[in-house]
């Protein structure tokens, strides 16, 4: 599972989503960028983690644009973990103030405990 981690960022506790799309064809009976995106959001309790998925997603070029809803994807791989302070990760507290951004992978293998059963709405 790839991890970035930017200047700004919170504790790091929370929940973090792992999903792994295969892209299909537009008829497909599959889940749409706009649903997955909105699944997600709708999943937040609080409407500081919502802005911050909405920064983010904002943050790569995502709006809810009808035209995402020809992008359509089964999901392979839709899986959501409980981060602990156990829970293997580095936050924005970890590492210097002149880095602004960093990437790391977890092996998703490892983290198995921290693993929560849910339905990501396909």
């Amino acid at each position: 599972m790839k991890i970035a981690i930017v200047t700004g960022a919170s504790s790091g506790l929370g929940k973090e989503f792992v999903f792994q799309l295969e892209k299909m064809s537009p008829v497909y009976d599959g889940i749409t960028l706009n649903k997955l995106a909105n699944g997600l959001l709708n999943t937040m309790s609080n409407d500081f983690n919502r802005d911050s998925l909405l920064n983010k997603l904002a943050d790569n070029d995502f709006d809810f644009d009808s035209a995402y809803d020809e992008y359509v994807y089964e999901v392979t791989l839709g899986e959501r973990y409980h981060v602990t302070a156990s829970f293997p990760k580095l936050t924005t507290h970890d590492v210097s103030e002149a880095i602004c951004r960093a990437q790391y992978d977890i092996l998703l293998s490892e983290i198995q405990g921290y693993k929560i059963d849910w339905d990501y709405g396909n």
